[in-house]
């Protein structure tokens, strides 16, 4: 039994060296799938800003990085090129929705207006028939 914990000990901490291997590689494919992914979103939307600019040369950087086998290096850079797609988005949408919101006030503002309108007919009528 004692000859055999050693052997135990030091298979244990084989996988354990094993599981804490860099997984760089699996984390760099899918963030960089994930900036190509806004990168489609953000040339179907025509979203040219220089969040855009600089996410297209961090993925550029990032691919570099990647053939050059710097996997930790290039995952930072399409995290950061990801980022920046997203910010881009974000600002579109956002700019996107205060629209919105200031043609909702417009037409509100013209459906209070349509109904004062109708609000001084009533009275006029009701002052018409009770003389």
């Amino acid at each position: 039994m004692k000859k055999c914990l050693p052997s135990v000990v030091l298979s244990m901490f084989g996988l354990l060296l094993c599981s804490c291997s860099s997984s760089y590689p699996l984390f760099l494919n899918t963030t960089l799938s994930e900036a190509q992914s806004l990168k489609q979103y953000c040339h179907a939307k025509s979203i040219s800003s220089i969040e855009v600019q600089k996410a297209d040369s961090l993925a550029v950087a990032a691919r570099a990085k990647a053939k050059e086998g710097k996997e930790n290096e290039a995952y930072w850079m399409a995290d950061a090129a990801a980022s920046y797609y997203r910010l881009a988005v974000a600002k579109y949408e956002l700019a996107a929705a205060k629209a919105e919101v200031a043609e909702l006030k417009r037409e509100l503002a013209a459906a209070r207006e349509q109904l004062n309108t109708y609000k001084e007919v009533l009275n006029e009528l009701e002052n018409m028939s009770n003389p």
